[in-house]
């Protein structure tokens, strides 16, 4: 595990910040420091305009869903053709992808970052960012200790792992890049189970037919909690692609919770469950009854989900 401090994800935040961006956990004193000196930066109207486009206000809880998600990939793609981009899209299930306003818009997206990172005052916020970050993440070797034996036990990728902070963004918050056979995890704060849960969904990638069957076999409500998941952003609406997401992440959700510190997981099941993932518990309760490193993943599927 190795970290990485994006400059383009940082001034695409502070874009976004110019632009009214009120996500950034501000009960945390260094963080607010920084965003209040963000804040303060005169930048043209223009750069504010651009980053507007990134709120869609179509969920509450999250109004820059899931611009905002994918404006933070794009700056680990910048040097890519804009297919290659557009294919991670397609593989997080992102509306965005089909999107040709925001295709239209990321396309832009270089001009506005060489605007921000040229400003006389970049440099000093980026060199408080980085000392910041370096200071909060020293030990992420340690913490990773183990772990990555642990969740390649369902099936053992050849990936590597990055850990790429956004102090910036929500703290509820974690996105996910993979692209050179590497996984960027983005988030305010290191987390075992954020990394095992985009693993996971690497790892459920090329499933859809799989999922599809089960979708047709089990009684969908026994997992999750529609409403809830629609509420939150979970669910875009109840059309048969969007539970199957929806469904996917449900088993990644159980599958992250077989690796958890015992001590964790019940609070770890309410919280999923007040999120309308209500078959979690009893999916981590099957895949304990079973011997999941001598099954494939498809297996382990179909096991987790047999008493329904």
């Amino acid at each position: 595990m190795s970290l990485t401090i994006n400059k383009h994800l940082f001034a695409a935040y502070c874009g976004l910040i110019s632009s009214g961006y009120s996500l950034t956990d501000l009960s945390d004193s260094d963080i607010r420091a920084l965003y209040n000196r963000i804040q303060k930066i005169e930048f043209d109207s223009e750069i504010s305009d651009y980053f507007s486009f990134a709120k869609t206000n179509t969920i509450d809880i999250n109004p820059y869903y899931p611009r905002g998600s994918d404006l933070s990939a794009a700056c680990f793609f910048l040097e890519n053709d804009i297919i290659e981009y557009i294919d991670f899209l397609r593989f997080c299930n992102s509306p965005s992808a089909n999107d040709e306003e925001f295709i239209k818009w990321i396309k832009s997206l270089k001009e506005p970052l060489e605007f921000i990172e040229n400003h006389s005052d970049f440099d000093l916020l980026f060199a408080m960012y980085k000392e910041l970050v370096n200071n909060r993440f020293s030990d992420i070797d340690s913490q990773l200790c183990g772990f990555q034996n642990k969740i390649k036990k369902f099936n053992d990728c050849n990936v590597q792992f990055v850990f790429a902070p956004n102090l910036l963004q929500s703290k509820y918050l974690a996105d996910f890049v993979f692209k050179d056979n590497t996984l960027y995890i983005i988030s305010t704060s290191f987390s075992q189970t954020a990394v095992a849960h985009e693993y996971f969904h690497i790892l459920l990638n090329g499933k859809m037919g799989l999922l599809r069957k089960l979708i047709k076999r089990i009684n969908i409500d026994d997992f999750l909690n529609k409403d809830t998941m629609i509420k939150f952003g979970y669910m875009y609406d109840d059309s048969l692609n969007s539970r199957i997401n929806a469904m996917e992440d449900c088993i990644i959700r159980a599958m992250c919770g077989v690796v958890m510190e015992d001590k964790d997981i019940e609070s770890y099941c309410k919280t999923n469950i007040q999120c309308g993932f209500v078959g979690v518990p009893a999916m981590i309760e099957k895949i304990n009854e079973i011997d999941f490193t001598q099954l494939n993943i498809n297996d382990i599927i179909s096991k987790m989900t047999e008493s329904y």
